[in-house]
């Protein structure tokens, strides 16, 4: 791969990057530090990438590899403090507590969701990724995509459900 192809193909890459980096890693600082490491290992072995069909694709992969590596060798999972989350400031004080409790609350029932699912739903609502953007930055099929978004929407629905008893 020329440097112009990989300007043309790789660079234009870096908001889905970002986006898979920080659902994966929980954190904005380090999904870009993760990202800049993405692009110099892809500049670095541009000589060696096949030319991919699809490079969105190509790209999102690496930095899903190399977030999860990190994470490994942590061994520990992301945990974005709720703190983090500001909620707009013509809300009324106990509507943002309100929102607070429910985020607090969506973000432990995710937890117990099967990773892929976890995926799909936080590419989908966090990263606002639609279908076909979720299918290429996965590499999963649009039908899997799909089963994954509407399993992973059922069984938190059913979580919650099962709280409110």
């Amino acid at each position: 791969m020329t440097g112009a192809e990989f300007e043309a193909h790789i660079l234009p890459c870096h908001r889905k990057m970002y986006a898979t980096a920080v659902v994966i890693m929980g954190d904005g600082d380090e999904a870009s530090d993760l990202v800049q490491e993405a692009f110099a290992r892809l500049w670095e072995k541009r000589g060696e990438i096949p030319d991919p069909e699809n490079p969105e694709g190509y790209c999102v992969t690496v930095v899903k590899r190399m977030s999860i590596d990190r994470l490994r060798r942590r061994k520990t999972m992301p945990q974005v403090p709720i703190e983090e989350v500001s909620p707009p400031s013509d809300t009324a004080p106990e509507r943002t507590l309100y929102a607070a409790d429910e985020l607090k609350r969506l973000t432990s029932l995710m937890e117990r969701l099967p990773a892929s699912q976890r995926e799909v739903l936080h590419l989908s609502a966090v990263a606002g990724m639609d279908n076909a953007e979720i299918e290429k930055a996965t590499g999963l099929s649009s039908v899997n995509v799909r089963a994954l978004l509407s399993r992973g929407r059922r069984q938190l629905k059913k979580l919650f459900e099962k709280e409110n008893r």
